[in-house]
């Protein structure tokens, strides 16, 4: 019994180091979700629906499921959506193989990542993704474990193995410019990171013809005879 209660404190121990461990690693990248999606409207979508569309209503899309909110995209097989007394969609629990999801930061930069499970609670700001999770943030690195806890306002994240695996991550090289130095960093709030469409080129100007220099006439010759 000793010796099976250490075995679980460790185990306990290693979990929680290992989830502040990557909550204080990506914190501390200064990252910025995209704060204008939690001011969109959610919009939700699959091959069948079932549910009651009212106060603490429970609805089921299958199939297919797509469900949006700004640069929020989250996609499955089957999802529940959660409505509060106001008629609201308070919590999306998607299922899939995988289930996904996708974001852009106000930096302009994507968040990606998939599980089986994906439980988005919208009232908190709160993504999590259990079994087989992943999380790709541009420019920064990518994560693996048993559990991934995202925030989306924050882009936070903390990260959870079970007893025979680790959560790992990949951290990716800053940027360097070309006399070696870090490359400046990019804005804090970008508004708009749809890209500028390109001008249409112009259309060759046409060379305009050279004036023709015009040519004296000889005098008429005298068409009469001179009088005697």
């Amino acid at each position: 019994m000793t010796s099976t209660a250490r075995s679980c404190q460790k185990s306990a121990r290693r979990r929680l180091l290992l989830a502040l461990g990557l909550s204080c690693m990506l914190t501390a990248t200064g990252a910025s979700a995209r704060q204008s999606d939690r001011n969109e409207q959610i919009n939700a979508q699959g091959q069948t629906f079932d549910g009651t569309q009212g106060a603490n209503g429970v609805m089921i899309y299958t199939g297919k499921v797509v469900m949006t909110q700004g640069t929020l995209k989250v996609t499955g097989d089957v999802a529940h959506l959660y409505l509060d007394a106001d008629n609201q969609i308070v919590r999306a629990v998607v299922d899939g193989k995988p289930a996904t999801f996708h974001e852009i930061d106000d930096n302009c930069n994507n968040v990606d990542g998939h599980a089986l499970n994906i439980d988005y609670v919208v009232e908190k700001n709160v993504v999590t993704l259990t079994t087989n999770a992943w999380v790709k943030q541009q420019g920064r690195g990518e994560s693996n474990g048993d559990k991934l806890v995202y925030h989306t306002d924050t882009s936070n994240m903390t990260g959870q193995s079970g007893d025979t695996s680790l959560v790992t991550m990949q951290f990716l090289p800053k940027p360097k410019g070309a006399d070696g130095q870090p490359a400046p960093p990019r804005p804090q709030s970008v508004p708009n990171c749809t890209p500028t469409p390109k001008a249409a080129p112009k259309a060759p100007a046409v060379a305009k013809a050279a004036p023709v220099a015009k040519t004296a006439s000889a005098p008429a010759a005298a068409s009469t005879a001179a009088k005697p």
